[in-house]
């Protein structure tokens, strides 16, 4: 066609062939004929590779050429010929038509339907969930961001990414010099990907992670053995098991990320301490790689990997070993680590409770059907998994016997592992909830695959009996299942959505003027989110009946540049003890406490604050209420700027001493505010004695730098953890600047070598293929 074909054929042809190509390679890949979608690109790139050649021949071709097209093309099948075979086949599948030849009755369109979907289990399911989806997801699409449940912000461009990932210091929260998490420069990527856009990216991600889920799981399950029915419908239990759908109501990408990836990380791990024909340096490199990826988003992936290493050592098959499979494991998480350093050095700076998510239920039976808070699919019926999954156990097969095994034992620990987890009685390093329920989820998902299975393969060979009863009762209880899930999907009820979900008093917050503020919000000790847009919280204070579980963000609500990273420092300490002594009541002016953390707003649902913690805010003299419908919000007068240099003499005491006291009552800090980005501040003229505060977490690699020359001034603690320069005067203009970006430098091309030298050794060809 390129070669023969003139001009005028080529401008209706060519994008005609394009567009017959491309729904060619869907329905390859619909039908999981991945080597004929292959075989089309492929062809395509052939194309592309030796199209200067193409047009070598072309020249010649049409030089000499004497007939037209239109002679040509007499000679081909017009296409409503072929378009009247294809509706033609597509009817007769579904339609009896009587043979002739043979008096035999033709199956009816049932059952026609049903030979259809047993042969293409995969292509069925696909259909049925696109179905779904496109009905569960029609309030989310459009063009308007998403917003709501504990969405974090993504920036504007993918810039925003790549310049958090490369800074020096922390631009959210506190502030710090805490890196940030590997995952940043995979959205980045992402970004750039989806056209430029983070907030596409987002939504994509949010849409297809569940599909992904299943997706996953169906491929751990073959890896078992199962066919390929009893793994379609064990693999859509997953994917609308209430876990996944409370993930995509809250927008929680991180752990949706997190129970996408968990049957691929079960599966390698698992076979570590079995019968091992793979390479071993691409194995532990490649396993070291995968779970670098899924920490970097959701650093909880290590207690859900301690629980499949453990089972899998507990219970191994013949041909294995324990201390085989220990190396391989132990090499690979040497891998992990190396590849994921600045998240394991911020779970390691906040004494590992960087693992731990503050979320979840005290109810067993919620946890027991996978329920981590409210959302579509948290409702009695998700208890279908667990009873298919006990039902699957009865006739699991003896070929699967340690499969099962490990299934059983990981899905009772991972039940009650995430109920002490979520009531409190596991120390805070090993608080999460949402990482031990995805192993229960995928642990009850491969019994029912098994089951199923199982039950398939016996009541072919035996006669009508238990089999035959209990295979009934498995398909009827997996069908309810899922059914009852994907009506509740297809309401839409998501948490995230439009802007309408932000409570209309947030307007008071968020449209607060310059210069930049920070919002403390505030709830109950457990529970999930705070209102959004606060997101997910940094920690707990414990106070009796006072409890809360805080988050400090700016006022635009939680940032998707904390990804991965852990809130911790000496900030976040020293507002623990703050909010102790306002929670206990200490304390009556805790305005002038929160003031140094730029903190203007403290933020709490009506329902979801305690109401000691209510009464003790309330006492406050220094914290005004807010008459704001929907939202508790209490404002603080005195609090400073993010970055300012304040004149009066009574805060640089304070600074110097550690902290105001308790019955201090200082004045408003006054001065000005600094411009400019976080990193890199300017001043304006200093004629009297001044104390530059930056209201960032210490590090000694910030320095004042006058604009007329003369030496650096050095930083020093303020309040007990932020920066201050005190006792500034006499200066022309002056700017506040980090500069130990050189050593994060350093670290991130080093650490980006091991990226690529990673990816190099998974992706090399194997020589003995």
């Amino acid at each position: 066609m390129l070669k023969n074909y003139g001009v005028f054929s080529l401008v209706w042809m060519l994008p005609l062939a394009l567009v017959q190509g491309a729904v060619r390679v869907a329905m390859f890949l619909l039908a999981r004929r991945f080597e004929d979608a292959f075989q089309v690109v492929a062809a395509w790139g052939w194309n592309l590779t030796h199209l200067p050649g193409t047009i070598r021949r072309r020249v010649r071709a049409q030089s000499v050429r004497r007939v037209r097209d239109h002679r040509i093309r007499q000679f081909m099948a017009p296409s409503w010929i072929r378009l009247g075979r294809w509706s033609r086949r597509a009817f007769d599948a579904l339609r009896p038509v009587a043979d002739h030849d043979d008096e035999s009755p033709v199956p009816l369109p049932g059952a026609r339907l049903r030979r259809i979907v047993g042969s293409h289990p995969v292509a069925s399911a696909w259909t049925i969930a696109t179905v779904i989806a496109l009905i569960a997801y029609r309030h989310l699409g459009g063009d308007s961001p998403l917003v709501g449940g504990a969405l974090a912000r993504f920036p504007s461009a993918p810039s925003g990414f790549f310049g958090e990932l490369v800074s020096g210091i922390r631009h959210t929260g506190l502030g710090g010099t805490a890196p940030a998490s590997p995952a940043l420069g995979i959205l980045g990527v992402g970004s750039v990907i989806t056209f430029g856009s983070p907030l596409l990216l987002q939504k994509t991600l949010l849409l297809v992670l569940p599909a992904a889920a299943g997706v996953t799981a169906y491929r751990g399950l073959r890896s078992l053995g199962v066919e390929r029915v009893p793994g379609v419908l064990a693999a859509s239990c997953y994917a609308l098991s209430a876990a996944v759908l409370w993930g995509v109501s809250e927008g929680r990408l991180p752990e949706l990320i997190f129970l996408a990836a968990l049957p691929w990380v079960a599966t390698r791990l698992s076979e570590a301490f079995g019968p091992f024909n793979a390479r071993p340096v691409r194995w532990v490199v490649g396993t070291g790689l995968g779970l670098a990826v899924v920490g970097s988003f959701f650093p909880g992936m290590a207690l859900a990997a301690a629980v499949v290493i453990g089972v899998s050592a507990l219970i191994v098959p013949k041909g294995g070993g324990r201390a085989r499979g220990a190396l391989r494991v132990l090499a690979a998480a040497a891998v992990a680590a190396a590849l994921a350093a600045p998240v394991i050095v911020a779970v390691v700076r906040s004494g590992a409770t960087g693992l731990a998510d503050a979320v979840g239920t005290t109810r067993f039976g919620d946890l027991l059907r996978l329920s981590l808070g409210p959302a579509p699919g948290a409702w009695r019926p998700g208890f279908f998994l667990p009873l298919a999954a006990a039902l699957g156990l009865a006739f699991v097969s003896g070929a699967y016997r340690v499969a099962a095994g490990r299934a059983v034992l990981a899905g009772v620990a991972a039940v009650y592992l995430a109920w002490a987890a979520a009531a409190g009685w596991l120390p805070s390093s090993l608080a999460n909830p949402v990482a031990y329920v995805g192993v229960a989820a995928l642990s009850f998902t491969t019994l029912v695959a098994l089951g199923l299975d199982s039950l398939a393969s016996g009541v072919a060979r035996t006669s009508f009996g238990y089999r035959q009863v209990g295979s009934g009762l498995m398909i009827a209880l997996v069908s309810f299942g899922l059914v009852a899930q994907s009506v509740q999907a297809m309401q839409g009820s998501w948490a995230v959505g439009g802007p309408e979900r932000l409570p209309p008093a947030y307007q008071v917050i968020g449209s607060g003027s310059p210069p930049a503020y920070r919002v403390l919000w505030v709830g109950r000790r457990v529970g999930g989110a705070l209102p959004a847009p606060g997101g997910l919280p940094d920690g707990r204070v414990d106070v009796g009946p006072a409890s809360v579980r805080f988050a400090v963000t700016s006022r635009d609500g939680a940032s998707a540049l904390d990804v991965g990273r852990a809130a911790s420092g000496p900030g976040y300490d020293r507002l623990r003890a703050v909010l102790t002594e306002v929670l206990s009541g200490a304390t009556r002016h805790g305005g002038a406490l929160l003031a140094p953390f730029g903190i203007r707003y403290v933020v709490a649902a009506p329902d979801d604050l305690p109401f000691d913690a209510l009464q003790a805010f309330s006492d406050q003299v220094d914290l005004d209420v807010v008459a704001a419908g929907g939202l508790v919000i209490f404002q603080d007068p005195k609090a400073a700027s993010l970055a300012a240099a304040i004149p009066d003499p009574a805060w640089a005491r304070a600074a110097a001493s550690g902290g105001w006291s308790a019955a201090a009552e200082p004045s408003k800090p006054g001065g000005t505010a600094l411009a400019g980005a976080t990193q890199d501040l300017h001043g304006g003229a200093l004629a009297g004695p001044a104390m530059v505060l930056v209201s960032q977490q210490f590090a000694p690699g910030w320095r004042l730098v006058p604009a007329g020359g003369g030496p650096d001034i050095l930083p020093r603690e303020a309040f007990g953890w932020a920066v201050s320069f005190p006792r500034v005067r006499d200066l022309t203009g002056y700017q506040v600047r980090y500069g130990g970006q050189v050593a994060r430098t350093r670290l991130l091309v080093l650490l980006a070598l091991l990226w690529l030298a990673a990816l190099w050794v998974t992706r090399r060809p194997a020589r003995n293929v």
